[in-house]
């Protein structure tokens, strides 16, 4: 799948930071032939995850000039934190682009039922996994009008995992099915039993050869992998399942801290 992300966080990008950050990637730290991983059943290139870059708007402009969608997928996924608020800002934002993505999805909508007739985005269709008796978290998916898409409800996370999720089938007369899901895990909930499902998702759709796109956000900073057996078992089973992730740099950074929570994983390249 061609799959392109923009991730935007709190203020404009500081270039002083984003150059900082350059020095923090994924892949610097990254062992793909993990000894946990049966090298005859799995096998991976280092060469499927490449250091991905920053763009600013300007840029990233320039890059989906070139990219037909009519043609090939693409996938934008934001923490939105609040639709009712930000929605209208979003749709500023991206109107920027002249470009019609295949699917936007949105985490931590903070959406209820009585609210969703008016959350519209003209050209696509939606769908929405919102939190029952609770405040916050939630889950969007908008697919573009022009593709035909049906909902995954064989994939999903049970109520004890505490995380909200979609999963559809979209296709188009020019593109293939693939199968895309938004995920959101909130940062306090059981890491042992969302892992234990997201695993059985993520072999489902490996058995089934399913051309896959999983965005979200997931709280488990990827850039400590290798001291966080939490995070670590994360990724082993993403890659174990043939998914390797979009995003190698950290999304989300301060003077002081950085991390890399928001990712898009494939598994097909």
């Amino acid at each position: 799948a061609n799959s392109l992300f923009s991730y935007a966080y709190s203020n404009r990008p500081n270039a002083t930071l984003m150059h900082s950050t350059q020095q923090l990637l994924l892949t610097n730290k990254i062992k793909l032939c993990n000894k946990d991983i049966d090298p005859d059943k799995y096998i991976f290139n280092n060469d499927r995850i490449k250091p991905d870059a920053y763009y600013l708007d300007n840029s990233f402009s320039e890059l989906l000039k070139g990219f037909n969608s009519k043609t090939n997928f693409s996938l934008i996924h934001l923490n939105i934190r609040s639709l009712m608020k930000n929605l209208d800002n979003f749709l500023l934002y991206i109107s920027q682009f002249h470009h019609t993505f295949s699917v936007i999805a949105f985490t931590e909508t903070w959406a209820t039922d009585n609210v969703e007739h008016l959350l519209n985005i003209p050209g696509y269709n939606k769908l929405f996994k919102n939190r029952l008796g609770r405040t916050g978290g939630g889950v969007a998916l908008y697919i573009s009008d022009k593709l035909s898409f049906s909902q995954r409800k064989d994939l999903t996370f049970s109520s004890d995992s505490c995380t909200d999720s979609l999963f559809i089938d979209v296709a188009g007369p020019h593109l293939s099915k693939i199968t895309s899901g938004v995920i959101y895990r909130p940062p306090n909930s059981n890491t042992k039993t969302f892992l234990d499902e997201f695993q059985s998702i993520t072999k489902t759709l490996g058995h089934k050869h399913n051309e896959s796109v999983l965005a979200g956000d997931f709280n488990l900073n990827l850039l400590n992998h290798n001291v966080h057996n939490e995070t670590g078992n994360f990724l082993n089973n993403l890659l174990s399942a043939s998914f390797v992730p979009l995003i190698t740099r950290p999304t989300r950074y301060s003077e002081t801290t950085s991390t890399l929570i928001d990712n898009i994983f494939v598994n097909k390249m």
